[in-house]
């Protein structure tokens, strides 16, 4: 699938209740192939993502954010687990996990632990054996295939989970009352006494965390960010249309500004992918142009998010107008960690750096 092709295809699923798990919105990506998207090429899937085709797969996760921004957290952790098992798992573990994401098995990446009781991988022999708890589990046990990070004497190590077999009763879902993303079910679970076998362990300790990886990542969520703004924006001008102040000259300078606010954001994540799928850049350049896109997709859906309101006035907030789901859904999915990190990483490097603006040119 092309870039014209998918601009072309339009998502669509019957929405489940919005504290519901989107089994809908899951069966729908399935049958589309969107499951498989960055599966590589030898196991069946498209290798968007895989060094190459990241525009696409961008634009992809833009998309599917715009639909529904729970769906979008939920795919973008499909999107990384894949993406892990491609840099670090075996033959055996890609041959058949990459199978599981074409039959529509899901995927994510758990990695929060409960700071009074982080999660460990104990070994006795060759009897490995699971401790601890997980916060913020998006998808809970619906996910068929998360990947969690547990610690070792050596670091974090990453184990493949196997939900089927974890019963219901670990999973809590109380501690789970967010603004918005209600759907995106990210719940507390209990790993103690779950017994991964040897072939569940992907990669060596520490592997999770290795740049320029990790904090690349960073643009996929970034992509799903772009994409709930543009459904707020989109919002707000059918709001103005309806009432026909669509020509009022306050309402057409929001406007303005948001469609240049959404532009520069397209723009970011075209160039961020030609960036990373591109080896004339260093690590560093790739771990900084990234920190620069997530720095600038927040402030850009910040402030569209303040434009929308001013559009859409005290009606936007209430509960039967459409943004008030897609507003809450955006500031509580606006909430990544380490902006300031991030943000300070990037004045780092400009200070380092003999000729930062021809960096990427």
């Amino acid at each position: 699938m092309n870039q014209t092709t998918l601009q072309n295809q339009q998502l669509d699923w019957k929405a489940n209740a919005e504290a519901e798990f989107p089994h809908n919105a899951f069966e729908t990506l399935h049958q589309t192939g969107y499951l498989k998207k960055n599966v590589p090429i030898a196991y069946g899937g498209c290798s968007w993502g895989l060094q190459q085709k990241t525009p696409q797969l961008l634009q992809l996760l833009t998309q599917v954010g715009r639909k529904d921004l729970s769906v979008g957290r939920l795919y973008e952790g499909h999107v990384n687990a894949l993406y892990l098992i491609y840099l670090y798992g075996s033959a055996a573990q890609q041959e058949q996990y990459f199978q599981e994401a074409l039959d529509g098995k899901r995927f994510g990446i758990w990695n929060t632990d409960e700071p009074k009781n982080p999660v460990k991988l104990v070994k006795n022999g060759s009897h490995y054996e699971l401790f601890g708890t997980k916060r913020y589990c998006s998808g809970g046990l619906h996910m068929h295939r998360p990947i969690i990070t547990a610690a070792t004497d050596q670091g974090p190590q990453m184990v493949i989970i196997h939900t089927e077999e974890l019963d219901e009763s670990r999973e809590d879902a109380s501690g789970w009352n967010p603004l918005g993303m209600k759907a995106s079910h990210s719940v507390t679970i209990d790993f103690s006494t779950y017994c991964p076998k040897p072939v569940q362990l992907l990669g060596a300790p520490q592997d999770y965390s290795i740049q320029p990886y990790f904090s690349t990542g960073a643009v996929r969520f970034a992509a799903v960010q772009l994409g709930g703004a543009e459904a707020l924006a989109q919002c707000a001008f059918a709001h103005l249309k309806t009432h026909k102040r669509d020509s009022d000259p306050h309402q057409l300078a929001r406007m303005g500004k948001m469609a240049i606010a959404l532009e520069t954001g397209r723009n970011w994540l075209r160039e961020t992918g030609r960036v990373l799928d591109s080896s004339i850049y260093s690590e560093n350049d790739k771990i900084n142009h990234a920190n620069m896109v997530r720095t600038a997709i927040l402030d850009l859906c910040t402030e569209i998010m303040h434009l929308a309101e001013k559009c859409v006035g005290l009606a936007g907030m209430m509960e039967d107008h459409a943004m008030h789901k897609l507003h809450r859904d955006l500031a509580t999915y606006l909430k990544q960690p380490g902006p300031d990190r991030a943000l300070t990483s990037v004045g780092e490097w400009v200070a380092q750096t003999t000729d930062t603006l021809n960096t990427y040119n």
